[in-house]
Protein backbone atom coordinates (compact mmCIF):
# COMPACT_ATOMS: atom_id res chain seq x y z
CA UNK A 1 0.00 0.00 0.00
CA UNK A 2 0.90 3.71 -0.43
CA UNK A 3 2.32 6.07 1.72
CA UNK A 4 -0.34 8.28 0.02
CA UNK A 5 -2.83 6.17 0.50
CA UNK A 6 -2.44 5.22 3.98
CA UNK A 7 -2.26 9.47 4.61
CA UNK A 8 -5.69 9.23 2.77
CA UNK A 9 -7.46 6.75 5.51
CA UNK A 10 -5.69 8.01 8.13
CA UNK A 11 -7.12 11.28 7.65
CA UNK A 12 -10.25 10.22 6.56
CA UNK A 13 -10.25 8.33 10.08
CA UNK A 14 -9.10 11.58 11.85
CA UNK A 15 -12.58 13.00 9.87
CA UNK A 16 -14.98 10.37 11.12
CA UNK A 17 -13.65 10.31 14.72
CA UNK A 18 -14.75 14.47 14.84
CA UNK A 19 -18.32 13.55 13.23
CA UNK A 20 -19.10 10.55 14.91
CA UNK A 21 -17.04 11.09 18.40
CA UNK A 22 -15.28 9.17 20.76
CA UNK A 23 -17.66 6.28 20.58
CA UNK A 24 -16.50 5.74 16.75
CA UNK A 25 -12.87 5.12 17.96
CA UNK A 26 -13.62 3.28 20.93
CA UNK A 27 -15.57 0.99 18.40
CA UNK A 28 -13.87 0.67 15.35
CA UNK A 29 -9.66 1.17 16.40
CA UNK A 30 -7.96 4.65 16.47
CA UNK A 31 -6.36 3.55 13.10
CA UNK A 32 -8.45 1.88 10.01
CA UNK A 33 -7.98 -1.91 10.24
CA UNK A 34 -6.90 -3.76 6.89
CA UNK A 35 -10.69 -3.50 4.54
CA UNK A 36 -10.73 0.09 4.92
CA UNK A 37 -6.73 0.39 3.98
CA UNK A 38 -7.12 -2.24 0.97
CA UNK A 39 -10.46 -0.01 0.26
CA UNK A 40 -8.20 3.37 0.62
CA UNK A 41 -5.82 1.66 -1.86
CA UNK A 42 -8.55 1.24 -4.65
CA UNK A 43 -9.57 4.20 -4.78
CA UNK A 44 -8.74 8.07 -5.58
CA UNK A 45 -8.90 11.31 -4.33
CA UNK A 46 -11.97 12.36 -6.21
CA UNK A 47 -14.49 8.75 -5.62
CA UNK A 48 -13.33 9.32 -1.68
CA UNK A 49 -14.60 12.63 -2.06
CA UNK A 50 -17.79 11.65 -3.92
CA UNK A 51 -18.05 8.60 -0.93
CA UNK A 52 -17.85 11.35 1.92
CA UNK A 53 -19.51 14.05 0.41
CA UNK A 54 -22.70 11.36 0.03
CA UNK A 55 -22.30 9.96 3.44
CA UNK A 56 -22.89 13.25 4.98
CA UNK A 57 -25.76 14.30 3.18
CA UNK A 58 -27.54 10.81 3.25
CA UNK A 59 -29.56 10.77 6.47
CA UNK A 60 -29.20 6.65 7.06
CA UNK A 61 -25.54 7.73 8.42
CA UNK A 62 -26.79 10.93 10.88
CA UNK A 63 -26.05 8.49 13.92
CA UNK A 64 -23.46 6.11 12.49
CA UNK A 65 -21.65 5.36 9.81
CA UNK A 66 -21.49 3.36 6.64
CA UNK A 67 -19.45 -0.10 6.97
CA UNK A 68 -16.76 0.06 4.37
CA UNK A 69 -19.00 -1.81 1.96
CA UNK A 70 -21.33 0.73 1.65
CA UNK A 71 -18.62 3.32 1.80
CA UNK A 72 -17.30 1.68 -1.61
CA UNK A 73 -20.72 1.69 -2.99
CA UNK A 74 -20.94 5.38 -1.86
CA UNK A 75 -17.87 6.38 -3.97
CA UNK A 76 -18.95 4.91 -7.33
CA UNK A 77 -20.26 6.95 -9.86
CA UNK A 78 -23.85 6.79 -10.34
CA UNK A 79 -25.73 8.16 -14.02
CA UNK A 80 -26.85 11.14 -12.45
CA UNK A 81 -22.63 12.47 -11.52
CA UNK A 82 -22.24 11.63 -15.33
CA UNK A 83 -25.45 13.51 -16.68
CA UNK A 84 -27.28 10.85 -17.31
CA UNK A 85 -30.30 9.43 -16.94
CA UNK A 86 -30.79 8.29 -13.60
CA UNK A 87 -31.60 4.38 -13.22
CA UNK A 88 -35.06 4.06 -13.42
CA UNK A 89 -35.25 6.78 -16.42
CA UNK A 90 -32.79 4.51 -18.18
CA UNK A 91 -34.44 1.55 -17.28
CA UNK A 92 -38.08 2.67 -18.70
CA UNK A 93 -36.25 3.87 -21.82
CA UNK A 94 -34.58 0.88 -22.64
CA UNK A 95 -37.79 -1.11 -21.34
CA UNK A 96 -39.51 0.95 -24.80
CA UNK A 97 -41.95 3.01 -22.39
CA UNK A 98 -40.35 6.04 -22.51
CA UNK A 99 -40.73 8.39 -25.75
CA UNK A 100 -37.09 9.56 -25.97
CA UNK A 101 -33.92 7.37 -25.84
CA UNK A 102 -30.79 8.77 -24.55
CA UNK A 103 -27.61 7.66 -26.74
CA UNK A 104 -26.38 5.91 -23.24
CA UNK A 105 -29.49 3.32 -23.41
CA UNK A 106 -29.03 2.71 -27.09
CA UNK A 107 -25.03 2.35 -26.05
CA UNK A 108 -25.34 0.08 -23.04
CA UNK A 109 -27.88 -2.31 -25.28
CA UNK A 110 -25.83 -2.52 -28.00
CA UNK A 111 -22.76 -3.66 -26.06
CA UNK A 112 -24.80 -6.48 -24.17
CA UNK A 113 -25.09 -8.62 -27.07
CA UNK A 114 -27.40 -11.08 -27.06
CA UNK A 115 -28.40 -10.01 -23.10
CA UNK A 116 -30.20 -7.00 -24.78
CA UNK A 117 -32.91 -9.39 -25.69
CA UNK A 118 -33.63 -11.16 -22.28
CA UNK A 119 -33.29 -7.20 -21.17
CA UNK A 120 -36.11 -6.10 -23.50
CA UNK A 121 -38.38 -9.15 -23.85
CA UNK A 122 -37.78 -10.61 -20.03
CA UNK A 123 -40.39 -9.67 -16.90
CA UNK A 124 -39.60 -6.73 -15.22
CA UNK A 125 -37.93 -8.89 -11.91
CA UNK A 126 -35.23 -10.47 -14.48
CA UNK A 127 -34.40 -7.72 -16.82
CA UNK A 128 -33.92 -5.03 -14.47
CA UNK A 129 -30.73 -6.04 -12.85
CA UNK A 130 -29.51 -6.88 -15.71
CA UNK A 131 -30.35 -3.71 -17.26
CA UNK A 132 -29.36 -1.87 -14.26
CA UNK A 133 -25.64 -3.69 -13.77
CA UNK A 134 -25.19 -3.39 -17.77
CA UNK A 135 -25.69 0.15 -17.82
CA UNK A 136 -23.46 0.90 -14.72
CA UNK A 137 -20.82 -1.19 -16.89
CA UNK A 138 -21.62 0.50 -20.10
CA UNK A 139 -22.40 3.57 -19.35
CA UNK A 140 -21.71 5.41 -16.27
CA UNK A 141 -18.15 3.75 -15.52
CA UNK A 142 -17.25 4.00 -19.05
CA UNK A 143 -18.05 7.73 -18.78
CA UNK A 144 -16.20 8.24 -15.28
CA UNK A 145 -13.07 6.75 -16.77
CA UNK A 146 -13.22 9.64 -19.30
CA UNK A 147 -14.40 8.24 -22.31
CA UNK A 148 -17.59 9.60 -24.50
CA UNK A 149 -19.94 7.44 -25.89
CA UNK A 150 -20.26 7.51 -29.62
CA UNK A 151 -23.29 8.32 -31.88
CA UNK A 152 -25.21 4.78 -32.12
CA UNK A 153 -25.54 3.90 -36.26
CA UNK A 154 -27.75 0.96 -37.90
CA UNK A 155 -25.00 -1.37 -39.25
CA UNK A 156 -27.71 -2.24 -41.48
CA UNK A 157 -28.96 0.75 -43.24
CA UNK A 158 -31.85 0.31 -45.71
CA UNK A 159 -31.44 2.14 -49.26
CA UNK A 160 -36.12 2.91 -48.42
CA UNK A 161 -35.94 4.07 -44.97
CA UNK A 162 -34.01 7.41 -44.46
CA UNK A 163 -32.36 8.14 -40.50
CA UNK A 164 -35.20 9.43 -38.08
CA UNK A 165 -34.21 13.38 -37.23
CA UNK A 166 -35.38 14.60 -34.27
CA UNK A 167 -38.06 16.60 -36.00
CA UNK A 168 -39.69 12.55 -36.53
CA UNK A 169 -38.91 11.74 -33.02
CA UNK A 170 -40.79 14.72 -31.37
CA UNK A 171 -43.78 14.22 -34.26
CA UNK A 172 -43.67 10.60 -33.03
CA UNK A 173 -43.88 11.69 -29.10
CA UNK A 174 -46.60 14.24 -29.75
CA UNK A 175 -48.45 11.31 -31.76
CA UNK A 176 -47.83 9.24 -28.82
CA UNK A 177 -49.26 12.02 -26.28
CA UNK A 178 -52.15 12.35 -28.27
CA UNK A 179 -52.78 8.82 -28.99
CA UNK A 180 -52.47 8.22 -24.95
Amino acid sequence: MSEESCNRANHFWLKMAEIYGRRFTSDMGDVPNGQWLALFSRLNSKEITRGFTRMLTDKRFLDWPPCVIRFDSLCKPIAEDMGLPDNETAYQMAAGNHPNKHKAIAWTLQNTGAASWAMKNSVEKISRPLFTEAYQKHAVDWLADGNIIPEIRSDNPSEFRREKTQADRDAHANFMREFS
